[in-house]
């Protein structure tokens, strides 16, 4: 396996309603600030602001809300093709100096549960070598 693009991930996961499509608009309106600081807060098909088109890949298509979907394609074996085509897209070479991914979204928060924790973790250890999780509660 090929060594992690980033040697930090920054995972917010904070439940809806504690202010994280606030803050995931500040973070998308700030990238090229946090750019020049080696943070990399990517703009990925689907959503402006946060990275709910993740979802569907690394949670599985058939358990992606309607709303995921809909930011996809309402057929979930496509949202899912989808949005692993966006997780791929995390796993190229980071950008010159982004030493740290920063990802968002409350939809992971939701799904994160027991049966899929190992899988997800899988996942995201693909993309750093050091994975932080912040959770608004």
């Amino acid at each position: 396996m090929a060594a992690p693009p980033y040697a930090r991930l920054i995972l917010h996961i904070g439940q809806a309603k504690t202010g994280s499509s606030s803050l995931q608009r500040s973070l998308a309106a700030s990238r090229s600030h946090l750019a020049r600081g080696g943070v990399h807060y990517p703009r990925l098909p689907g959503h402006r602001d946060a990275h709910h088109t993740l979802v569907p890949g690394l949670f599985g298509g058939e358990n992606a809300s309607l709303y995921i979907r809909d930011l996809l394609d309402r057929d979930p074996a496509r949202a899912e093709a989808k949005s692993k085509q966006a997780f791929a897209q995390l796993l190229a070479p980071a950008p010159q100096g982004a030493g740290t991914l920063l990802l968002s979204s409350e939809v992971f928060f939701r799904k994160l549960a027991p049966a899929k924790q190992a899988r997800v973790a899988e996942a995201f250890r693909g993309l750093a070598k050091r994975v932080e999780v912040v959770a608004y509660i």
